[in-house]
């Protein structure tokens, strides 16, 4: 089943009068269970891709289609409730709200949508022992390192069960062990719940483990490689 599509999807940034392509004619699609590595040098346009794809932006021309929605033509609001409850965004900085505790924060999205907040507390908590960080669900987010606080971030993505998971640098400011944790933390919801995953990632060893990769250039996708990981497109 697909769950994403990607049509001609371009993005420009306007600097005075002069206008800067940063992806140019993108088509791309990916299917239900899939985990891809958006892999490109700094500055390529992987963030702006995600950005498209989990509906903090809008493409300069072309569509994008999630689990059959055209996101283009939903209204903020429509767009606000399709991101809360289909997409899980793990950013590269964690965004944290800091006058709330670890806990708090990881309700946010369950409360947001009137969610069985019961249910999703006892959610929460199985993944922060999965992570660590479960004895540190009452501490102020703001006692946490920076480590500590991507992590609270990563399972803040997962709490409403998200059946698309979209993760910039998701590593980027954790040691090796923890970034480690992470990704198979990635990994095992993804097998577990059947979510796709897109990760953008500079480490080869997390995008090897990738169904695909994806190499990002000059604004267009150059390579489009899937891996031997027993994938199978239903």
């Amino acid at each position: 089943m697909t769950k994403l599509v990607l049509e001609r999807v371009s993005r420009s940034f306007r600097e005075g009068s002069q206008l800067h392509p940063v992806l140019v004619d993108i088509d791309l699609k990916v299917e239900s269970g899939e985990s891809v590595a958006v892999t490109g040098p700094s500055g390529v346009g992987k963030s702006t891709l995600l950005n498209l794809i989990g509906t903090l932006d809008n493409p300069t021309s072309g569509r994008i289609v999630i689990d059959g929605t055209v996101t283009g033509l939903l209204s903020s609001k429509q767009r606000c409730l399709f991101r809360s409850t289909a997409i899980g965004f793990i950013f590269q900085f964690h965004h944290l709200l800091p006058e709330f505790t670890v806990e708090e924060n990881l309700l946010m999205p369950v409360r947001w949508r009137n969610g069985n907040l019961t249910e999703a507390t006892n959610w929460g908590r199985e993944l922060l022992k999965k992570v660590g960080l479960f004895d540190r669900r009452n501490s102020a987010v703001t006692v946490l390192s920076g480590g500590e606080a991507q992590r609270v971030a990563t399972v803040r993505a997962m709490m409403n069960r998200p059946s698309l998971l979209l993760a910039d640098e998701p590593t980027g400011n954790l040691d090796g062990q923890n970034a480690d944790q992470l990704v198979s933390l990635l990994f095992d919801f993804v097998q577990e719940f059947g979510a796709t995953l897109l990760i953008a990632t500079h480490h080869i060893g997390y995008a090897s483990q990738c169904t695909r990769q994806i190499r990002l250039g000059q604004g267009r996708i150059l390579d489009d490689v899937r891996q031997n990981h027993d994938f199978k497109v239903e």
